[in-house]
């Protein structure tokens, strides 16, 4: 079980590189929140940058969806 307490690799990159932070807090809220589920796959600017691509390719995929007008 992994300890709560301890900052995960997500949590360091931020507080290690500043790039990073600047390039995390720019993200869009919904996909800063996702985030948080790949917090300890995230070692590297490259991870942050791979894995925020794939969440907003995720994000706008799902908006899309909503506005598809099938009665066309």
């Amino acid at each position: 079980m992994p300890d709560s307490t301890r900052p995960t690799h997500l949590a360091r990159l931020l507080e290690q590189d500043s790039e990073a932070l600047e390039y995390y807090t720019s993200l869009h809220p919904c996909v800063r929140g996702h985030m948080e589920e790949y917090a300890q796959e995230i070692l590297s600017m490259e991870d942050l940058t791979r894995i925020s691509n794939v969440l907003m390719s995720e994000e706008l995929s799902d908006l899309g969806a909503i506005y598809q007008d099938n009665d066309l």
